[in-house]
């Protein structure tokens, strides 16, 4: 499982009591659901993405079953909240989607399945409307489309499963503390203050949509 940033990675990590990897600080492991999972920090955007995931060439783990791009993402259409789920599952089996949508519900999530457009940047409300009308994507994200290329590249099976952090119409925050910790939001705070009332709905939104994408992917790893 890949995640951006420690917002995104830490929650699943602590969740599933997963332990660091000799040798590779940004990465955790464990067993979830009866599998081996391995979560990977990769840094935001394509290139830093790219580079964690060759830089993983060099421990020599055993090749995944699935290799999931997890974390937030933006709704592209109406009618999608923040807290609920998205997911991109094109090319996997049909008997892993049947498993996904027994999965959100038995885990009382909010499912929507369709396809991830990739940015570059953080896109305003006006051009996530566009994004959505032109690409028929249900969310954006800065990561997915690097992982499914190197996924592609190497024939492993692939899944894009994010949280809706901001809804169609929400304008998301570019930048944001380094993690959770009230030391980090007090570094961030000091020389971006204007930015106080956009944080203060940061905290709330990252548990519920982290605490449901936790519990989604435990239960969908299970079956």
């Amino acid at each position: 499982i890949t995640a951006a940033t420690p917002w995104e990675a830490g929650p699943l990590a602590k969740r599933w009591r997963l332990v660091p990897v000799p040798g590779q600080e940004k990465a955790r492991a464990g067993a979830v659901g009866g599998r081996q999972v391995r979560v990977l920090e990769t840094g935001m955007g394509r290139a830093k993405t790219l580079a964690a995931l060759e830089g993983l060439e060099t421990l020599r783990w055993p090749e995944p079953e699935l290799v999931i791009s997890a974390g937030f993402a933006g709704a592209l259409q109406e009618g999608l909240e923040p807290g609920e789920l998205v997911a991109d599952l094109r090319g996997l089996p049909l008997d892993w989607v049947q498993a996904a949508r027994a999965a959100a519900e038995e885990s009382k999530v909010t499912l929507h399945l369709g396809a991830f457009h990739s940015a570059q940047r953080v896109l305003s409300p006006e051009e996530k409307r566009a994004v959505g009308r032109e690409h028929r994507a249900v969310a954006v994200d800065l990561e997915t489309a690097a992982v499914r290329e190197w996924c592609e590249a190497r024939g492993l099976a692939f899944a894009g499963v994010r949280a809706v952090f901001d809804a169609l119409d929400d304008r998301a925050p570019e930048e944001g503390p380094e993690d959770a910790s009230a030391a980090a939001t007090l570094k961030f705070l000091a020389t971006r203050w204007r930015q106080a009332p956009r944080l203060a709905l940061l905290w709330p939104r990252q548990a519920r949509g982290m605490g449901a994408l936790g519990r989604f992917l435990g239960q969908w790893l299970g079956k």
